[in-house]
């Protein structure tokens, strides 16, 4: 026998192999949480250190996981599918905690940041729903995809489960969608890759066109400021301070919403349509009118 200790139990290798992947997948997920999570105060480059492989870790996790409970659900095992689920959401509350902190700390946070930033793609990508198909070879591919071991949505999530529901997962990816708006009104200083739209090829043409409608209309919104409100940023409070990769991100966070599976994110697109317009103007930090 070989003793894996899952919730205080003891197993052995008789177990299913269903069983015996749920359990590995829960302490994957318990690890990452734990490097997340526990701080070294004491050693900020240990800490940020800690902290990012933890975050890249719990990404990695996030699909398996979620296909682990997805397999729970179908199976009528309610219990396991429960206690992936909370160890996930444990995770999620862990790194949008670290992305809130990193956004205050130094240099040394960059990797936190981005890998923080790039868990939230990953968790609004998983939890909203897939685009219809297109015609054609674009149509055919996007479905091949689909099928892919990359690929996860909410339309993936079967009923019958008591507490974990659509409209559940639903109002996680909501929450850590305004979480990405509201570090981009305040000025975030991470870079949104276009990575994030790789899943949802039916959308490359309303990115195609959002971006360079939002960069055109930059030259009207600069030419009359005052008509558009804009969010304080007073860099003494939190030592916020707009910079290229502030609008940077507000550009690339449009691509999640113009992505068909994002369609309940009406509220959060006109703050970050509100957010293009604003661009960083070129000042004496190295930002240059090119730049911005």
């Amino acid at each position: 026998k070989t003793g894996i200790h899952h919730h205080g139990e003891t197993s052995d290798l008789r177990l299913s192999p269903l069983r015996i992947s749920q359990t590995l997948l829960s302490l994957w997920i318990r690890s990452a949480t734990s490097c997340v999570a526990n701080s070294f105060a004491s050693d900020r480059i240990t800490d940020a250190s800690t902290a990012s492989r933890g975050v890249l870790s719990a990404n990695a996790a996030t699909r398996p996981l979620l296909r682990a409970v997805r397999g729970a659900i179908e199976s009528a095992d309610d219990r396991a599918a429960s206690a992936l689920f909370a160890e996930w959401t444990e995770s999620v509350v862990a790194v949008v905690g670290r992305m809130l902190e990193g956004y205050v700390g130094g240099k040394e946070y960059d990797n936190v940041r981005s890998g923080c930033v790039k868990f939230v793609e990953t968790t609004v990508l998983c939890l909203s729903r897939r685009g219809e198909p297109m015609g054609g070879s674009r149509g055919r591919g996007l479905a091949g995809h689909r099928g892919s071991a990359d690929d996860f949505a909410l339309d993936d999530i079967p009923t019958g489960h008591p507490t974990i529901t659509r409209e559940l997962l639903e109002s996680l990816a909501e929450f850590s969608f305004t979480v990405l708006r509201g570090l981009v009104e305040v000025g975030g200083q991470t870079r949104i890759e276009r990575s994030v739209i790789e899943a949802s090829a039916t959308s490359n043409r309303l990115i195609d066109c959002i971006k360079p409608a939002a960069l055109a209309f930059l030259d009207l919104a600069s030419s009359n400021p005052e008509y558009y409100t804009t969010v304080p940023k007073d860099p003494t409070a939190l030592d916020f301070k707009l910079q290229q990769k502030s609008y940077s991100l507000a550009i690339n966070a449009l691509s999640i919403i113009a992505t068909a599976r994002s369609g309940y994110f009406h509220e959060a697109a006109t703050s970050l349509a509100r957010r293009a317009q604003t661009p960083p103007l070129p000042s004496g930090d190295g930002l240059h009118r090119s730049g911005a």
